[in-house]
């Protein structure tokens, strides 16, 4: 999010003589040796992936070379030998944000909107506050890897009309952020805006079950608090409705500052939600009756136990407030209580720390991680992350355990793991529940070492497995997936656990779909990073491709925390009318289930009698009959005909509608056809507008019912329907233009054809009004020429022609026709054609890149972080702690493993199981893998 919204709307809103800069805090741990992180700031706009090199201003850590840059950190050099990352290892970024940021070409800082991506799993915190009253209102959150926690539907949990005694949730804001360009959010249903990719749009005066819908993913953080406290704020992602359940497990009690958990209901019904807690060893448990799309909190939770969370009614969401028994300003920090299945049994900690700016007193820490696990277990502590474990503890289930580092004071980068009691640590895994943040007990009023903040530690797989594709053979060089292309598939399975898994553990199971043809011999398969790939034989029954029917085994021993399988291979597309390639396979074990993945792209097939793809524009033609005026329109790229996707509910296909020239005796006008050819949908009412102006109301909002071009289908439901409307302003002698610019907007009712699934629907493109309806319409621009009439044939082609003109005429005429032709001819064009074949659309479906940067970028960063803030509190503040602003706040691990530019991908399946492993002591390699980065895959955040 960017820090002029944040500073203006969020900190103003709750400390009125907020005063900039706003100081961001970034901090990135690495999870294993030899991981790169390359960090594209948003300034000078992000990396394009089909570029031949990376943009100068994007850095690259970990490489080896200096000169793409290095990781900041303090008191350390840039040079080509300390340009390594090892795991353990944590990055904090600390600067001054001046506000307002221009749009584009700003001072490159490190803050919201940055692009970063990593080859292994990395775990990253984002915080913030401004220069006054400094730390005092300082917030942190966890940043969700792109593949978990974001998703195109997301509810508020809380709001302003369901507000608790501290005044917790007076000010509730929703921060959406895109992921990609051209990403459609809306709001409760009504006003929409579209993205670019890492802009973010504010929601405010949130209230409890307000709703945000995208067409695209995107991620959404809510931030809380007491309008005028000048302290109190919390900041939560948010998870996707898709990623409800009915069981969460939250680690955090405390009787000091009281510990409370908000439950949400997202049911249109009420439901029963059940939480269990801990008192000297004895279960303690309470109901809540909550009402459809409304919340209730918990009692206070006291110290030593967490929460188990059930309901069996349906999907529920639950988040955490801590400071609920307190003013509320004393340790006021919270996280999002994550889902009991998708818990994991081991954490990687992100920034630790166990005092502000690290540095703590004679007390000791102040912050603590706090661990809860689902059943008695062994837990497993490496407080460096360095393969060896450093302490071990028995725990109870449901017991709320405090963990922290009494020598260093610091956790960041602690590797955190549990297993079944007495089992060792390579036994079975328990599942666990973690959070960093302030421990009432240990903090008071006044206390400079405090840190009043905290964040979740996200769950962190032990198993990892995901597919890509790359089109590797485009046969007619169109850069999309059609008919007759080769394509290759990877499949990657990465093993984040602290055990290795043995050759044999899993089996691939991945069938090629109908629609494609596997080529023999093309199966191969490499272990780890960078290494030399070996094929795979073909099968000797059944079909020839290895990886259907009974499936392959893994070839590869993966080490522990980065060991790596990779299985490849190539598929012909064959001439299909399906209209996207899906191809899923399974990982299975027979220890630890089954793992699914998949990926989708869209398959672009040619048009026939009705194009079935949008947009799409003609090859030039001669222009059609222009009668005794010998005035003709075209669109400016000589065709005749011009395509526009049509959009459902904003996200969903409902075909195109096309729109043909026509010119003659009786005026111009605009044939329009709307087809939903390729689509699930038909039709039943439609409306166009082609002009200048179209029709709306005083709000902004068109007038459908004032559209020139109209009809309904009499209760009917159709797949293809055409109407007429005229070309206002025509084209007529001493009217002549180029490049006049038409708004073309196309509304259409459609649905099912069993009646149901009713949706509006609008032809793809810009916005009619910034508020109200979501209804879009497209530009197009002519020209208008005038002519002899004997200059152009008298008739058009009938249809839309299938393919590019394939050469010019083998031979001109000998002599020019000496009269108007009575029919279209049938043989060649008696001249030549006045125009050159269209360009391909610029709203075609497209692939993602198949390529990697030839080489990387040569510039250092321009700046490096500017270490501790100097700004102080005007004035110590009462009842707070008048603490200097904290160096880095922490967050919980997200996955990054690597993913190559140029590909296309879907977000990897995740699993946690007890694989069979060879080894009998826990321990790390401490050799760094000298690999090829070239081959590097890598996700992003």
């Amino acid at each position: 999010m960017p820090e002029t919204v944040l500073f203006e709307k969020t900190f103003k809103a709750i400390s009125r003589d907020s005063a900039g800069p706003v100081n961001t805090l970034i901090s990135v741990t690495i999870s294993t040796n030899g991981t790169i992180v390359y960090w594209d700031h948003w300034e000078d706009g992000y990396e394009n992936p089909s570029a031949a090199s990376m943009q100068p201003t994007t850095e690259v850590w970990g490489d080896g070379n200096a000169a793409n840059g290095c990781a900041p950190r303090k008191g350390v050099s840039c040079t080509n030998a300390n340009d390594k990352l090892f795991a353990g290892q944590a990055i904090v970024i600390q600067n001054d944000v001046y506000t307002p940021r221009a749009a584009t070409g700003a001072p490159r800082v490190y803050d919201g909107g940055d692009n970063v991506k990593a080859t292994y799993p990395v775990a990253m915190t984002r915080g913030a506050y401004p220069d006054a009253p400094g730390s005092l209102l300082a917030g942190a959150v966890e940043v969700y890897d792109t593949s978990y926690g974001w998703g195109t539907d997301f509810f508020s949990p809380v709001g302003i009309n369901a507000d608790i005694a501290t005044g917790a949730f007076g000010y509730v804001a929703m921060y959406c952020q895109a992921k990609e360009d051209n990403t459609i959010v809306e709001f409760n249903g009504g006003s929409t805006k579209t993205l670019k990719k890492g802009e973010t749009i504010l929601f405010e005066n949130v209230r409890v079950a307000d709703r945000v819908t995208s067409s695209k993913s995107i991620q959404v953080d809510v931030i809380t608090g007491d309008p005028g406290s000048t302290y109190e704020m919390r900041w939560y992602a948010l998870l996707p409705r898709n990623m409800y359940s009915k069981s969460y497990v939250g680690p955090v009690g405390n009787t000091k500052g009281g510990v409370g958990y908000v439950i949400f209901n997202p049911n249109p019904f009420s439901v029963t939600a059940d939480y269990k807690w801990s008192v000297s060893g004895t279960t303690r448990s309470a109901s809540l009756s909550i009402p459809a799309r409304s919340n209730r909190m918990t009692q206070s939770i006291p110290s030593g136990t967490g929460v188990f969370i059930d309901s069996d009614d349906g999907d529920i969401l639950a988040f955490s407030v801590i400071d609920i028994d307190e003013t509320g300003q004393l340790f006021d920090w919270g996280f999002p209580v994550q889902p009991r299945d998708a818990l994991t049994p081991q954490v990687l900690i992100g920034l630790g720390f166990g005092c502000t700016n690290n540095a703590c007193d004679y007390r000791g820490v102040r912050s603590v991680v706090w661990v809860t696990s689902v059943a008695d277990a062994d837990l497993y502590i490496d407080y460096d992350n360095d393969g060896t474990v450093d302490e071990k503890r028995s725990i109870k289930a449901l017991t709320s355990n405090l963990v922290y580092n009494s020598k260093t004071r610091d956790m960041s980068g602690a590797f955190i793991f549990a297993t079944t009691p007495n089992s060792g640590p390579l036994g079975t895994p328990i599942n666990l529940a973690a959070a960093w943040g302030q421990n009432p007990d240990f903090s008071f009023s006044g206390d400079d070492y405090a840190l009043d903040l905290g964040t979740l530690v996200v769950p962190f797989p032990s198993i990892k497995v995901s597919k890509h594709i790359e089109l590797t053979g485009d046969a007619n060089g169109d850069g999309e997936y059609t008919a007759g292309d080769t394509v290759t598939y990877t499949i990657r399975i990465v093993n984040q656990s602290p055990r290795e898994i043995a050759a044999g553990a899993f089996t691939i199971l991945d069938p090629v779909l109908s629609q494609m043809s596997y080529i023999t011999g093309s199966t191969r398969y490499s272990c780890g990073l960078g290494a030399v790939s070996s094929t795979v034989p073909d099968g000797t029954t059944g079909t020839k491709f290895p990886l259907d029917e009974v499936g392959l085994l893994s070839r590869c021993l993966l080490s522990s925390k980065g060991g790596e399988h990779a299985v490849s291979f190539q598929a012909k597309i064959l001439d299909t009318a399906v209209n996207e390639l899906k191809n899923a396979g399974i990982l299975k074990s027979n220890v630890c289930g089954d793992l699914p993945f998949e990926v989708t792209v869209p398959l672009v097939v040619p048009p026939t009698e009705s194009p079935t793809k949008s947009p799409t524009l003609a090859p030039s033609l001669p222009p059609i009959s222009v009668g005794a005026k010998g005035c003709y329109a075209t669109f400016t790229t000589g065709s005749m005909i011009s395509c526009f996707p049509s959009k459902a509910g904003q996200h969903y296909n409902a075909g195109q509608v096309c729109t043909e020239l026509l010119n003659g005796d009786n005026g111009d006008s605009v044939k329009i056809t709307y087809d939903t050819t390729g689509s699930n949908y038909c039709l039943t009412e439609v409306q166009a507008y082609f002009g200048d102006t179209i029709p709306a109301n005083k709000a902004g909002n068109p007038m459908i019912g004032n559209f020139p071009a109209k009809s309904t289908m009499n209760g009917s439901c159709i797949k293809t329907y055409t109407l007429q409307t005229p070309l206002v302003p025509g084209c007529a002698a001493g009217a002549e233009f180029m490049n006049r610019v038409y708004k073309f907007a196309a509304h259409s009712h459609v649905q099912f054809a069993d009646g149901s699934g009713g949706q509006t629907a609008w032809t793809d493109g810009k916005d009619i009004t910034t508020g109200g309806s979501w209804a879009m319409y497209s530009e197009a621009a002519l020209n208008c020429k005038c002519v002899a009439p004997t200059k152009a044939p008298t008739r058009s082609p009938t249809k839309l022609p299938t393919g590019k003109p394939t050469g010019k005429p083998t031979k001109k005429p000998t002599s020019k026709p000496t009269g108007k032709p009575s029919k279209a001819p049938t043989g060649k064009p008696t001249k030549k054609p006045t125009g050159k074949p269209s360009k391909a659309p610029t709203g075609k479906p497209t692939k993602k890149p198949t390529g990697k940067p030839t080489k990387k970028p040569t510039g250092k960063p321009t700046k490096k972080p500017t270490g501790k803030p100097t700004g102080k509190p005007s004035k110590a503040p009462t009842g707070k702690p008048t603490k200097k602003p904290t160096g880095k706040p922490s967050k919980a691990p997200t996955q990054v493993p690597t993913l190559p530019p140029k590909i296309t991908f879907a977000p990897p399946y995740e699993g946690n199981c007890p694989v069979p492993s060879n080894r009998k002591v826990l321990e790390l390699s401490s050799s760094k893998r000298q690999v090829d980065h070239s081959n590097r895959r890598h996700r992003e955040r």
